[in-house]
């Protein structure tokens, strides 16, 4: 089975829940091979998708051609005709990272490149002496600022297997790198790093307790520091309360992403991500608790229906009420970084 390149459509669910559902994958027949077709990139200047293959016996460089339907090689750096180069990543501000292979004292190893977009060409990507080193340096990452690089690398000093190091830019110098840390890095492998953002990353691992094989994760930079990766929540068992008492079922999926949900009230249990709650999360539910159970009587409370006989008490709260109580306790500051990769 060769890897194939596929795109995802975002859909935003309001039928189930507000969180971003993906539809189902589709391979794109017009771009691939019977080689490997890998690593897309979309090139915002130029409104094309690139990508990496070895159709052609090296690896090499492609782009969509949607004009004629088809793909065409690439060819940004026509002086170098028989080097081999993947992985490639472009800023919004006109620089360039690949993977290119370089030659140590025993064998030839991937190491990152980089040019810079000038008067309609790509200048020659050379070798970033700072990052260079004779273990694998490959599948970096550029934000779209251009300030900052993140790449999966097997050189010392890492957590075990391949780590996902990270530079920051000084002029047209990038830094010593650093390795992101076990709370992003594991004894497994991470893979693949993709920076939508300065402060927003995402990545693929076998070894952060995914559902099997490699899995995606999220993470963002807050307050100095990268924070542990979070993945969806999944829901294990969905109730309705029906006959006086909560019965299991089973949801019809929507075509729109989701679930429908027939009238009634339900109750959802599930997991969100693995491991250890952060302190973070601790600390904004012992907030949010505190300051709910200071106030006296039933605040925020739109609606209270009390029944004769066996007493039945059905309390409601506004929204606004909930967001204002997020905010006054603290909760919402300290939930802010998770709220992106949850």
């Amino acid at each position: 089975m060769f890897p194939r390149l596929v795109v995802f459509s975002l859909l935003l669910s309001t039928i189930l829940s507000a969180q971003p559902q993906w539809q189902q994958a589709e391979a794109l027949s017009a771009l691939n091979s019977a080689k490997d077709d890998f690593a897309p990139c979309w090139d915002a200047m130029h409104h094309r998708l690139s990508f990496s293959s070895v159709r052609s016996g090296r690896s090499r460089l492609y782009e969509f051609d949607s004009t004629q339907n088809k793909d065409v090689e690439l060819n940004l750096f026509p002086q170098l005709p028989r080097c081999q180069y993947a992985f490639l990543s472009l800023s919004s501000v006109g620089d360039a990272v690949c993977t290119m292979f370089r030659s140590a004292e025993r064998q030839r190893i991937p190491n990152l490149a980089a040019c810079q977009y000038t008067n309609g060409l790509w200048s020659t990507p050379t070798s970033i002496l700072s990052l260079q080193d004779d273990h694998y340096v490959g599948q970096a990452s550029i934000s779209p600022s251009g300030q900052t690089l993140v790449f999966s690398s097997d050189r010392q000093g890492g957590e075990g297997g391949t780590d996902l190091w990270i530079c920051s830019r000084n002029g047209s110098v990038w830094g010593v790198p650093m390795n992101l840390g076990e709370s992003i890095n594991s004894p497994g492998d991470e893979i693949t790093p993709f920076l939508q953002s300065d402060d927003t990353l995402y990545f693929a691992s076998n070894g952060s307790g995914g559902r099997g094989g490699f899995d995606v994760f999220i993470c963002v930079y807050v307050a100095g520091e990268w924070q542990p990766p979070l993945t969806p929540a999944t829901i294990t068992t969905v109730e309705i309360w029906r006959d006086d008492a909560w019965q299991e079922i089973t949801l019809r999926p929507s075509p729109y992403g989701g679930y429908v949900l027939p009238g009634g009230t339900y109750r959802f249990t599930g997991t969100v991500g693995g491991g250890t709650v952060p302190a973070a999360v601790n600390e904004a539910f012992r907030r949010l608790a505190e300051y709910m159970a200071a106030k006296p009587g039933a605040p925020g409370t739109t609606r209270e229906r009390v029944t004769a006989g066996s007493v039945t008490v059905d309390k409601s709260r506004s929204a606004s009420w909930a967001a204002s109580a997020m905010s006054n306790s603290g909760a919402g500051d300290l939930l802010r970084p998770y709220r992106r990769a949850s």
